[in-house]
């Protein structure tokens, strides 16, 4: 199973080209959340990363807890 990490990598090694297209896609999909340009989608991503992260940990951390009790 790929990692949250991976992907992050993957998503910051994108040319400028998919980042376009990506935001192009998001904003026809959600409209209401259109972010006013590259600059603000690229860290509403990266924040978004951030946040699996954290959760991925979170789970990895319940996991080992479960295994040792």
């Amino acid at each position: 199973m790929r990692k949250t990490e991976d992907y992050i990598k993957q998503i910051n090694d994108l040319p400028e080209s998919e980042w376009e297209r990506m935001k192009e896609h998001m904003d026809k999909k959600f409209p209401n959340m259109k972010m006013p340009n590259m600059d603000t989608f690229k860290e509403m991503v990266k924040l978004f990363g951030m946040s699996m992260e954290k959760l991925e940990r979170k789970e990895d951390d319940e996991k080992s807890n479960n295994r040792s009790h």
